[in-house]
């Protein structure tokens, strides 16, 4: 275990090595992390996906006006705030789905979606599928015993 966590913290410390080097390199989160504004929101964000985060709820977090707030995120992440909550709450939707028996209507609440058709919906538009069938195509299959 111990050796495991090792590596982890050898992989972090070659990535922000690597991504300090050439900063384009970097994904649009990490260099946020250095903006101190937007660096609020993307950790509220990630603690609290299921809250409604509207334009102006973010732009509230960073203390920003709405429109230079979604100027500077878009500059700096390199995607619209609604569009980097949508994919953070998909990327939790398949965790969930894959690794969990949850309901796609109990994972549509727990990220903050108004009902389990708003979240399939939501997930078809960026899977191509709805969320019981993506589930049932990339989740290994369980052995009976």
């Amino acid at each position: 275990m111990l050796l495991d966590l090792l590596l982890d913290l050898n992989l972090v410390y070659a990535l922000r090595t690597w991504w300090q080097q050439d900063e384009h390199r970097a994904p649009g989160w990490y260099r946020a992390l250095t903006h101190p504004k937007l660096a609020r929101v993307i950790q509220a964000v990630h603690e609290r996906p299921e809250h409604k985060w509207t334009l102006e709820a973010m732009a509230h977090t960073a203390g920003m006006s709405r429109a230079g707030f979604s100027a500077t995120f878009k500059e700096v992440i390199g995607q619209s705030p609604g569009t980097y909550v949508t994919e953070l709450r998909m990327g939790h939707a398949e965790d969930a789905l894959l690794r969990t028996d949850a309901t796609p209507a109990v994972i549509a609440d727990s990220l903050g979606y108004n009902n389990e058709f708003a979240f399939a919906t939501a997930f078809r538009r960026s899977h191509g599928l709805p969320p019981g069938r993506w589930r049932a195509a990339h989740r290994p299959a369980r052995s009976g015993g």
